[in-house]
């Protein structure tokens, strides 16, 4: 357990009076495994540096290989570099255009990134920060995903509604497997080799079997289901709504949905810290980062921001959490403050 010094950040009273209100679950039980860790009595961000990154930043990556974490600027064409365990810039990538999605691999050090403007997907080699590869990844990908246990990238289409699979070694085209409306994003389970896809106007997740690399479940959401998060220890995938202003909790072994969670307006991006079980979600429509107890369903922390929340990394070696500002061209490195 970490214990600092807390920190509470001072935005408009305005701000916190409505994230208070969005604060809570539905009141659906989430089911617990055994050795779960026990909900924090409170938890707090504190503020250690802002950094200014390229334009419009929209998502991010660790490397834990590396160390790095990846900044994918949609508006810049570029990657910004940063040292994880500091949170300085140490470099700058140039790649496709309108950069969006990333993905890493840890075991073979390449990074993945989506980029949605110039159909491409560039490929960084880890080691040097260079791109080693460029490929053109149907219409528009908006979402990537790699499984380092089976070699395997998928990548989401959202104009074609489908997820191209690509061999991660070669960059060869390898299948295409239909997908829901406006396929936005994928997140893989490793352990179980399943691949999950967010339909963001279907209000669906399709899961992907990456055995036969086939759909097996279509799975409803909340209103335009945008990002999602795995707990690997107990097999739930957790997806945010943006219309919605909450989080859909499938169970991935029965593809049910088992609980919805109130966040805030628009939750974008989310991370999981498995320490913890806590998860931190930006809002990007009520500039709020919400930090949810995974256990319980509950909403232990919320605290304003501003210039659009878009992207959260965790980085757990560190207990740093960074947080991407679409319109402020930043990233903030907060200390996570658990008592």
């Amino acid at each position: 357990m970490r214990i600092r010094r807390a920190v509470r950040l001072g935005w408009p009273a305005v701000l916190a009076v409505l994230a208070a209100a969005c604060n809570g679950s539905n009141g659906d039980e989430l089911p617990t495994a055994a050795g779960s860790p026990s909900p924090p009595a409170t938890t707090q961000l504190e503020l250690v540096n802002t950094v200014q990154v390229g334009a419009k930043p929209w998502a991010l990556a660790l490397n834990p290989t590396t160390n790095s974490l990846y900044v994918a600027n949609e508006a810049a064409a570029s990657l910004s570099v940063l040292d994880a365990s500091s949170g300085l810039v140490t470099g700058s990538i140039p790649v496709g255009d309108g950069p969006v999605a990333l993905a890493i691999d840890p075991n073979a050090n390449r990074i993945y990134v989506a980029n949605a403007w110039s159909a491409t997907i560039s490929v960084i080699d880890g080691g040097t920060n260079t791109v080693a590869a460029t490929f053109t990844a149907g219409e528009r990908p908006r979402g990537i995903a790699v499984n380092p246990s089976t070699g395997r990238l998928y990548v989401a289409d959202e104009e074609r509604d489908e997820i191209l699979v690509l061999d991660a070694a070669t960059n060869q085209l390898l299948k295409t497997v239909a997908a829901g409306d406006r396929a936005w994003s994928i997140a893989v389970n490793a352990d179980t080799n399943r691949i999950y896809v967010a339909n963001g106007s279907g209000n669906t997740v399709s899961v992907i079997d990456g055995f036969k690399d086939e759909v097996v479940a279509t799975v409803p959401t909340g209103g335009q289901p945008f990002n999602m998060a795995i707990d690997r220890a107990l097999d739930r995938v957790y997806v945010t709504n943006t219309e919605g202003g909450s989080l859909t909790v499938i169970d991935g072994k029965t593809n049910e949905v088992v609980a919805t969670i109130s966040t805030g307006l628009g939750p974008w991006a989310l991370d999981l810290d498995p320490g913890t079980n806590l998860l931190y979600v930006a809002n990007g429509f009520d500039n709020t980062i919400a930090i949810v107890d995974g256990a319980s369903g509950s909403v232990v922390g919320s605290f304003p921001q501003r210039d659009q929340p878009w992207a959260v990394a965790l980085h757990p070696a560190s207990g740093l959490l960074y947080v991407a500002y679409g319109t402020g061209n930043t990233v903030a490195v907060y200390n996570t403050v658990v008592r």
